[in-house]
């Protein structure tokens, strides 16, 4: 995808502030310790449980903020339903 066309979804994508869950996440190097916290806005605790592909929203989030998916992971038994 190219990026006019990841700009243009992104504008077209309507979120509902209204809906946030937080997801810890947590360092598996550190005994599962929790190192910060990730908002997701625009879905509510049962969402992020029943997401196609399970954790794959997490990891990319991880990922995103550039570290490492293996080492921090968000579980989704954390999420607050």
């Amino acid at each position: 995808m190219k990026s006019w066309e990841r700009s243009a979804a992104a504008r077209v994508m309507s979120i509902d502030f209204r809906y946030r869950t937080s997801m810890p996440v947590r360092d598996m190097h550190r005994d599962g310790r929790i190192v910060f916290w990730v908002d997701i806005y625009g879905w509510t605790g049962r969402d992020v449980c029943i997401v196609p592909g399970g954790s794959d929203p997490m990891v990319k989030a991880v990922e995103r903020l550039g570290l490492d998916p293996r080492r921090y992971q968000a579980l989704l038994w954390d999420a607050q339903i």
